[in-house]
């Protein structure tokens, strides 16, 4: 009887441990609700493989080879009907920076630097649509024509973040 008590308040201690610390932060994706917990690590939505498959991470290496800056890029054209507009693409930039100011660095798309650069809040919805965040990054949501990226290269967007003294860091995307 006393070893019955025993395993039985064992289970429940372990039980209790591994429940207790687990995360579940609930968010917002594509009107569906994602427990984001290690099941969601492996999400099998076509919404989630696609943005999935458009989103890049870059790194700002410095002459030590440690990361000064991170560029996290989601080409938002292909990933939804609500983003595939004809005349615009549009991404969501997220960047994160080491040790430096941001003003030392330059975001450019197909070497153009003129381009819409929206800052995006914390609690926008916008951060529920693309599939990794980096909470220490700040997001834009960053808008260029595509007769101005035609002009350099008509068949791929190259977003690269750039610093006067670190390496440059590239990502690249097929617009076709």
């Amino acid at each position: 009887m006393l070893k019955n008590i025993k395993l039985l308040i064992t289970t429940m201690i372990f039980s209790m441990i591994f429940t207790g610390c687990t995360q579940s932060v609930y968010q917002v994706f594509d009107s569906k609700i994602y427990k984001d917990t290690f099941n969601n690590l492996f999400d099998s939505s076509k919404t989630y493989q696609d943005t999935l498959q458009y989103t890049q991470k870059a790194d700002v290496i410095n002459e030590s080879n440690n990361v000064e800056a991170i560029l996290n890029v989601t080409y938002l054209n292909p990933t939804s009907k609500d983003w595939d507009n004809s005349k615009i693409h549009s991404f969501v930039v997220g960047i994160y920076i080491v040790n430096t100011d941001e003003s030392d660095y330059e975001l450019t798309i197909n070497n153009i630097n003129k381009f819409k650069k929206t800052k995006i809040n914390k609690d926008m919805n916008i951060l529920g649509s693309i599939p990794m965040e980096n909470k220490w990054a700040q997001y834009y949501l960053v808008q260029i024509s595509k007769y101005d990226t035609k002009q350099v290269d008509k068949d791929n967007l190259t977003i690269k973040l750039s610093h006067a003294t670190f390496r440059n860091t590239v990502t690249k995307f097929k617009t076709n």
